[in-house]
Protein backbone atom coordinates (compact mmCIF):
# COMPACT_ATOMS: atom_id res chain seq x y z
CA UNK A 1 0.00 0.00 0.00
CA UNK A 2 1.14 3.53 -0.64
CA UNK A 3 0.95 6.25 2.04
CA UNK A 4 -2.61 7.29 1.14
CA UNK A 5 -3.87 3.71 1.12
CA UNK A 6 -2.26 3.02 4.51
CA UNK A 7 -3.79 6.19 5.92
CA UNK A 8 -7.24 5.25 4.63
CA UNK A 9 -6.88 1.74 6.02
CA UNK A 10 -5.90 3.08 9.46
CA UNK A 11 -8.75 5.60 9.57
CA UNK A 12 -11.39 3.03 8.62
CA UNK A 13 -10.13 -0.16 10.25
CA UNK A 14 -8.26 0.92 13.41
CA UNK A 15 -9.62 2.93 16.34
CA UNK A 16 -7.19 4.49 18.83
CA UNK A 17 -7.90 4.97 22.53
CA UNK A 18 -5.29 6.95 24.41
CA UNK A 19 -4.56 7.17 28.12
CA UNK A 20 -5.16 10.91 27.91
CA UNK A 21 -7.83 11.75 25.34
CA UNK A 22 -6.87 14.60 23.05
CA UNK A 23 -9.76 16.97 22.46
CA UNK A 24 -10.43 19.88 20.20
CA UNK A 25 -11.36 22.17 23.04
CA UNK A 26 -13.68 24.39 20.99
CA UNK A 27 -15.90 21.38 20.13
CA UNK A 28 -18.37 19.67 22.44
CA UNK A 29 -18.35 15.90 23.04
CA UNK A 30 -20.59 14.88 20.15
CA UNK A 31 -18.68 17.14 17.73
CA UNK A 32 -15.36 15.62 18.87
CA UNK A 33 -16.78 12.10 18.43
CA UNK A 34 -18.17 12.92 14.96
CA UNK A 35 -14.96 14.57 13.75
CA UNK A 36 -13.26 11.43 12.32
CA UNK A 37 -16.28 10.79 10.12
CA UNK A 38 -16.41 14.40 8.94
CA UNK A 39 -12.71 14.21 8.06
CA UNK A 40 -13.48 11.05 6.04
CA UNK A 41 -16.06 13.02 4.03
CA UNK A 42 -19.28 11.89 5.72
CA UNK A 43 -21.96 14.58 5.71
CA UNK A 44 -21.96 16.46 9.00
CA UNK A 45 -25.60 15.63 9.81
CA UNK A 46 -24.98 11.92 9.27
CA UNK A 47 -21.72 12.00 11.26
CA UNK A 48 -23.47 13.75 14.16
CA UNK A 49 -26.34 11.25 14.09
CA UNK A 50 -23.92 8.33 14.18
CA UNK A 51 -21.87 9.94 16.97
CA UNK A 52 -25.04 10.37 19.07
CA UNK A 53 -25.87 6.69 18.52
CA UNK A 54 -22.43 5.62 19.75
CA UNK A 55 -22.72 7.91 22.81
CA UNK A 56 -26.12 6.36 23.55
CA UNK A 57 -24.73 2.83 23.20
CA UNK A 58 -22.03 3.70 25.76
CA UNK A 59 -24.56 5.24 28.14
CA UNK A 60 -23.24 8.79 27.91
CA UNK A 61 -25.70 10.46 25.51
CA UNK A 62 -26.48 13.00 28.23
CA UNK A 63 -22.91 14.33 27.90
CA UNK A 64 -23.16 15.08 24.15
CA UNK A 65 -23.41 18.87 24.46
CA UNK A 66 -20.84 19.26 27.24
CA UNK A 67 -17.28 20.30 26.62
CA UNK A 68 -14.96 17.29 27.04
CA UNK A 69 -12.73 19.07 29.55
CA UNK A 70 -15.73 19.41 31.88
CA UNK A 71 -16.10 15.62 32.17
CA UNK A 72 -14.66 13.27 34.76
CA UNK A 73 -11.77 11.02 33.76
CA UNK A 74 -14.08 8.03 33.28
CA UNK A 75 -16.52 10.05 31.19
CA UNK A 76 -13.68 11.40 29.04
CA UNK A 77 -12.37 7.89 28.50
CA UNK A 78 -15.83 6.68 27.41
CA UNK A 79 -16.10 9.67 25.06
CA UNK A 80 -12.64 8.80 23.71
CA UNK A 81 -13.83 5.24 23.19
CA UNK A 82 -16.88 6.58 21.33
CA UNK A 83 -14.59 8.58 19.05
CA UNK A 84 -12.51 5.44 18.39
CA UNK A 85 -15.65 3.43 17.60
CA UNK A 86 -17.38 5.97 15.37
CA UNK A 87 -15.76 4.62 12.18
CA UNK A 88 -16.76 1.03 13.14
CA UNK A 89 -13.16 -0.23 13.16
CA UNK A 90 -12.12 -3.88 13.17
CA UNK A 91 -9.30 -3.24 15.63
CA UNK A 92 -9.15 -1.06 18.73
CA UNK A 93 -5.71 -0.10 19.98
CA UNK A 94 -5.76 1.05 23.59
CA UNK A 95 -2.75 2.67 25.25
CA UNK A 96 -3.15 2.46 29.05
CA UNK A 97 -6.90 3.17 28.75
CA UNK A 98 -7.45 2.78 32.50
CA UNK A 99 -4.21 4.36 33.67
CA UNK A 100 -5.72 7.62 34.91
CA UNK A 101 -9.02 6.20 36.15
CA UNK A 102 -10.30 5.07 39.53
CA UNK A 103 -10.91 1.33 39.80
CA UNK A 104 -14.69 1.58 39.23
CA UNK A 105 -14.27 3.58 36.01
CA UNK A 106 -11.44 1.29 34.89
CA UNK A 107 -13.61 -1.77 35.44
CA UNK A 108 -16.42 -0.16 33.41
CA UNK A 109 -14.04 0.44 30.48
CA UNK A 110 -12.77 -3.14 30.67
CA UNK A 111 -16.33 -4.53 30.65
CA UNK A 112 -17.08 -2.43 27.56
CA UNK A 113 -13.96 -3.88 25.92
CA UNK A 114 -15.10 -7.39 26.85
CA UNK A 115 -18.50 -6.79 25.25
CA UNK A 116 -16.95 -5.27 22.13
CA UNK A 117 -14.73 -8.32 21.77
CA UNK A 118 -17.29 -11.02 22.54
CA UNK A 119 -20.50 -9.55 21.14
CA UNK A 120 -19.20 -7.32 18.33
CA UNK A 121 -16.13 -9.40 17.39
CA UNK A 122 -13.69 -6.50 17.70
CA UNK A 123 -10.00 -7.19 18.16
CA UNK A 124 -8.57 -5.16 21.02
CA UNK A 125 -4.86 -4.59 21.46
CA UNK A 126 -4.27 -3.06 24.87
CA UNK A 127 -1.11 -1.95 26.59
CA UNK A 128 -1.40 -1.93 30.37
CA UNK A 129 0.69 -2.23 33.50
CA UNK A 130 -2.40 -3.06 35.56
CA UNK A 131 -2.13 -6.79 36.32
CA UNK A 132 -5.78 -7.04 37.40
CA UNK A 133 -6.79 -6.55 33.75
CA UNK A 134 -4.46 -9.19 32.28
CA UNK A 135 -7.12 -11.90 32.44
CA UNK A 136 -9.58 -9.92 30.31
CA UNK A 137 -7.53 -10.75 27.25
CA UNK A 138 -7.34 -13.97 25.30
CA UNK A 139 -3.59 -13.56 24.89
CA UNK A 140 -0.97 -11.86 27.02
CA UNK A 141 2.37 -10.74 25.65
CA UNK A 142 4.87 -9.53 28.24
CA UNK A 143 7.70 -7.27 27.18
CA UNK A 144 10.82 -5.97 28.85
CA UNK A 145 13.19 -3.46 27.29
CA UNK A 146 11.44 -3.81 23.93
CA UNK A 147 11.78 -7.61 23.83
CA UNK A 148 9.02 -10.21 24.19
CA UNK A 149 9.78 -12.26 27.28
CA UNK A 150 6.52 -14.25 27.52
CA UNK A 151 3.63 -14.98 25.18
CA UNK A 152 0.70 -16.91 26.66
CA UNK A 153 -2.96 -17.59 25.96
CA UNK A 154 -5.66 -16.98 28.57
CA UNK A 155 -8.67 -19.21 29.18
Amino acid sequence: MDDDERSTFRSKKIGMIYQMPYWIKSLNVVENVALPLIIEGVKESEAMRHAKTILTDLGIADLAKQMPTQLSGGQQQKAGLARALVSNPWILMADEPTGNLDSKSGDEIMEIFRELNKKHKRTILMVTHNEQYFNYGTRKIEMKDGEIIKDSKNG
